[in-house]
């Protein structure tokens, strides 16, 4: 669990499962096989708090196989605050230059 500041006013905040895919997304880089650091993802009602985000990613919230929700975390973010219409069980995929993970939510 991530402290109740960091999660904002709830004290209770729930690690989302994330880990990490090491095929590149875009076929640009070599396939590395060395252990990388996972983003650390909590999730506090519709808020998404991360700790410690060194790069920038591009989240996407999907369903299905259909991304529902796209925006960019900027390196140093510490929340993205989700659309109040979703609903019900998730992926939840962030992606960089190099590589993307992967995790699961439930709203």
């Amino acid at each position: 669990m991530l402290a109740a500041a960091m999660c904002g006013v709830s004290t209770v905040c729930q690690a989302a499962r994330v880990r990490v895919n090491i095929e590149d997304p875009f076929g640009d880089y070599p396939v590395h096989r060395t252990p990388t650091l996972l983003p650390e993802v909590y999730i506090d009602g519709y808020t998404l708090w991360f700790e410690d985000i060194s790069e920038n990613y591009q989240l996407q919230i999907v369903q299905n196989d259909v991304v529902v929700y796209s925006t960019s975390v900027f390196s140093g973010t510490s929340s993205v605050v989700l659309p109040s219409a979703l609903s019900g069980s998730y992926e939840i995929r962030l992606i960089s230059d190099t590589h993307y993970y992967i995790g699961y939510i439930e709203l």
